[in-house]
């Protein structure tokens, strides 16, 4: 299966947070080649574990169909307290009102995502149009890579 770390953070010696970009089997709902996964372990490597892309309700009803959800990668992963933040963009929609944005998620207590526009895209200044880069994967010395089953469909 194709796929790329497009971002990590090390919350604690113990806890980080994986972002990869993979390949769907199927095309997404509105045709996207590519879903982003989060792994997490808390526990230094030992057990890896899934973290769900799932938008509350509430969420859903203020933002409608926008952003693409999940999204397609995530350029960074943001430490916000105990937990973390996602910011992604969401770029192939052609129907959607202010263009391609920049768009934010909190995982909220209760496991589920709240999103936030931050702003369009500027690809003619800041933004680069090409798609997010492969990163490297460097965890800290001790701390155990997620086995490579754990992304396949």
């Amino acid at each position: 299966m194709e796929r790329r770390l497009t971002a990590q953070l090390v919350l604690s010696e113990r806890d980080i947070v994986l972002a990869y970009s993979c390949r769907r089997v199927n095309l997404g709902p509105n045709g996207e080649w590519y879903i982003a996964r989060l792994l997490r372990t808390e526990n230094g490597g030992e057990l890896w574990a899934d973290v769900p892309l799932v938008r509350g309700f509430i969420d859903r009803i203020v933002h409608g169909g926008f952003p693409v959800w999940p999204p397609e990668s995530v350029s960074e992963v943001v430490s916000h307290g105990s937990s973390f933040d996602i910011v992604f963009r969401d770029e192939w929609v052609p129907f959607e009102p202010g263009g391609e944005s920049l768009w934010r998620a909190r995982r909220t207590p209760s496991g589920r995502w709240r999103t936030e526009r931050v702003r369009t895209m500027r690809y003619e200044t800041d933004d680069s149009p090409m798609p997010i880069p492969e990163i490297p994967l460097v965890l800290p010395s001790g701390i155990c890579a997620p086995p490579e089953d754990l992304l396949d469909p």
